[in-house]
């Protein structure tokens, strides 16, 4: 279990971006966090993946969370290094691993031993190697920051059984994306932020609300802006 509480984040002085936030999350399930953009979905996860300072606490089964594998939405590569060059490096970082990255490329399918470079790979491409990469961490607690960006379609599929399978091992996966119908197929729950705070929590359920009532707060002030654009 992943217990939130209080957490409150700030870039300039007296301007929180994440406020007071409290919220807890069971243990190997998979945890979904929506919002418009600059609400704080990715300052949260750096937060959680222990990239950024923080007021309040985050603790896991009763310890400061730790055990963190963290996929960001744009990840960086170094140049001139090859597919197959930079999965062995996690994966030597962790030999005892119950998988190795040629399995999980059958998955994929990268062009892993080609004379190819990373930084000439595709979006979808480098994310899915990066991908690989927090995968081969085997880490109890899995970060990832819109990971379906930039993906083709079958992958999308694959991803997604990929992550149901290791919530069902135990994993606990947090997770954003804009495509919210991924996320509410293969979440557990789905917290919804809003102006750096938790504006509601949905359970399976409840999914089928979810995009009606983001709409209707979302856009009840823009509302009046989109007729007069229609009627100019």
């Amino acid at each position: 279990m992943i217990v939130l509480d209080n957490v409150g984040i700030e870039y300039t002085r007296g301007k929180p971006v994440i406020n007071g936030l409290s919220y807890t999350m069971n243990g190997g399930e998979i945890h979904g966090i929506v919002g418009s953009n600059g609400v704080g979905k990715t300052t949260l996860l750096h937060a959680l993946s222990g990239l950024l300072p923080f007021k309040g606490s985050i603790m896991h089964d009763g310890l400061t969370l730790r055990n963190v594998a963290f996929l960001q939405a744009d990840p960086y590569f170094y140049p001139h290094l090859l597919g197959a060059e930079y999965l062995g490096f996690f994966q030597a970082l962790n030999p005892k691993s119950h998988i190795h990255y040629r399995t999980l490329n059958k998955l994929f399918e990268l062009p892993l031993d080609q004379k190819m470079y990373v930084e000439h790979y595709s979006t979808g491409m480098k994310k899915k190697l990066a991908l690989m990469a927090v995968i081969l961490q085997d880490r109890d607690v899995i970060i990832l920051d819109e990971p379906f960006n930039g993906i083709d379609l079958v992958s999308n599929i694959l991803i997604s059984k990929l992550l149901k399978s290791l919530s069902q091992k135990g994993n606990t996966i947090i997770i954003t994306s804009h495509i919210l119908s991924v996320l509410t197929d293969i979440s557990h729950s789905v917290l919804w932020l809003h102006h750096g705070n938790v504006y509601r929590t949905y359970k399976r359920e409840q999914f089928k609300n979810i995009e009606t009532e983001i709409i209707e707060l979302e856009l009840a002030d823009k509302s009046h802006i989109l007729n007069e654009i229609i009627l100019t």
